[in-house]
């Protein structure tokens, strides 16, 4: 009996040591972990990899090239307030994208401003119709330096801006029901309204004809300046 209870005693003190002996291990090695740097628990929480970094500094710098070009005089004599257009141009080209959708995405783009410049032609057209009916002199009145940089008509007409409204309305829609059923154009669609936008803001300025094959051409320059600078990249 004796010996039941001493070799059951000494059954649980070897079973309590093996117990207690990982905890005894486990608390230096804890005690040893040096604890991460702020940077290092900031850059873990953020959930960013080199490789995604690389991506966003790829997308980041066409716009920062066409932006920085703003230094040149001669730059700024040619775009004008029109230049930040270039910019927003290298964005929406996606440069991140692969090859093959990259350069489908930017003949795309090409076509669509393209088909922009020709509608904004037509709309002008319309605007400057509109002016001559409710000021029969409108062509005869000389011209000044607009805001655009190109030479515009001197005086407010309410039936130009009227007509320039209806269709800008129209096109918008028309740009959005087919982004719509189409959403792999979702880029060119949004290059085409932005060129509509800035043409339509500017159309009831002009009197002339001479005016807005002017001013649609160097709108036409600044939009596809903005594809060969992200192409490069």
């Amino acid at each position: 009996m004796a010996g039941d209870s001493y070799s059951g005693a000494s059954e649980d003190t070897s079973q309590a040591q093996e117990k207690g002996s990982p905890k005894g291990e486990e608390a230096p090695n804890n005690a040893s972990e040096k604890k991460p740097g702020f940077f290092k628990r900031a850059w873990k929480a953020i959930g960013l990899d080199l490789g995604m970094v690389l991506i966003m500094a790829k997308a980041g710098i066409p716009p920062v090239i066409s932006l920085a070009a703003y230094q040149s005089s001669t730059w700024d004599a040619k775009y004008t307030t029109l230049g930040y257009l270039v910019a927003i141009m290298s964005t929406l080209g996606m440069c991140i994208m692969p090859r093959a959708k990259f350069t489908q995405t930017m003949l795309l783009n090409i076509f669509f401003v393209c088909f922009g410049a020709a509608f904004a032609l037509l709309q002008m057209y319309t605007t400057i119709k509109a002016r001559q009916n409710s000021t029969p002199n409108a062509s005869a009145a000389g011209s000044r330096q607009g805001a655009s940089g190109s030479p515009q008509a001197p005086g407010y007409n309410s039936s130009a801006s009227a007509v320039a409204a209806v269709w800008l309305f129209v096109s918008i829609y028309a740009a959005n029901a087919f982004r719509a059923a189409r959403p792999q154009l979702q880029f060119p669609c949004i290059i085409y309204s932005i060129f509509t936008i800035v043409a339509s803001t500017y159309a009831p300025n002009f009197a002339t004809t001479a005016q807005i094959e002017g001013f649609v051409k160097r709108l036409l320059e600044t939009f596809l300046t903005g594809e060969p600078s992200q192409h490069k990249h």
